[in-house]
C-alpha cells in the first residue's frame, strides 16, 4: 500500500535506481499512482505497456501505441509457441537457449507463466555468451557480441527484429556446438 505521492515518487525513484535496464513509466501509469496515491495498492502485476525497455522501442523504430494496434494477443502468441516448441521438441525436453539467457528467459518465463500458467523450458536455460566463455577460456568481457569471432557466427545478422535475432543466435550457437563436439572428441581420442 503506498500512502502519499511523496511515496510513489519515492519508489519511482528507487525503481530506477535498481533496474539494470532504463526503464520508463508511461505518464498513464504515474498519473494513476498519483491519483490513487494513499488508495494505490501496488500488485507484481502491471501490463507491459505501463513499463517497458526504452531502448527495445528505439530499436525497432515503431512507437508503442503501433504495437498495442497492431500486435497478436499474448495468449494467442503464447500458446502458438508453446506449440511450435512442443513440435520442434519431437518429445525430448526443450531447453532454452540465448544469447544472453537470463536477460531473455525472464520476459519468455514471464509471458509463459502469466498467460499460460507454466513454462516448457522449466527454470533453466542455457546461455551461449557462458558456453563460449567455458569452450574458449576467454574472460567475461570477450563474450560480447561485437567480441565474437566471425568464423562463429551465420548468415543472418543482429536485427533487433525477434525471429532475425533468434535465427542468428541459433547459427552462432550451432556453430560452437559442433566446434566443442569437435573439440571434446579430440581430447577423447588423445586419451586413449
Amino acid at each position: 500500500m503506498i500512502d502519499n505521492q511523496e511515496q510513489v515518487e519515492r519508489l519511482l525513484r528507487r525503481l530506477t535506481d535498481v533496474l539494470p535496464l532504463a526503464a520508463l513509466a508511461t505518464p498513464a501509469l504515474l498519473a494513476d499512482l498519483r491519483e490513487r496515491s494513499s488508495a494505490a495498492k501496488i500488485t507484481w502485476h502491471c501490463r507491459v505497456t505501463d513499463v517497458f525497455y526504452t531502448g527495445a522501442l528505439e530499436a525497432v523504430g515503431r512507437p508503442l501505441s503501433y504495437f498495442v494496434e497492431n500486435g497478436r494477443k499474448p495468449q494467442i502468441v503464447m500458446n502458438d509457441f508453446s506449440s511450435w516448441i512442443d513440435r520442434s521438441a519431437g518429445g525430448a525436453y526443450p531447453i532454452f537457449v540465448g544469447f544472453n539467457a537470463p536477460f531473455d528467459w525472464a520476459f519468455i518465463n514471464w509471458y509463459f507463466h502469466t498467460y499460460l500458467g507454466d513454462n516448457p523450458f522449466g527454470i533453466s536455460g542455457l546461455d551461449v555468451k557462458s558456453f563460449y566463455m567455458g569452450m574458449t577460456g576467454c574472460s567475461w568481457a570477450e563474450t560480447r557480441s561485437s567480441r565474437i569471432p566471425e568464423r562463429y557466427k551465420g548468415l543472418h545478422k543482429h536485427t533487433h527484429n525477434a525471429l532475425d535475432d533468434a535465427i542468428e543466435q541459433a547459427e552462432l550457437f550451432e556453430k560452437l556446438w559442433q566446434e566443442s563436439k569437435t573439440k571434446n572428441s579430440s581430447k577423447v581420442d588423445q586419451s586413449r
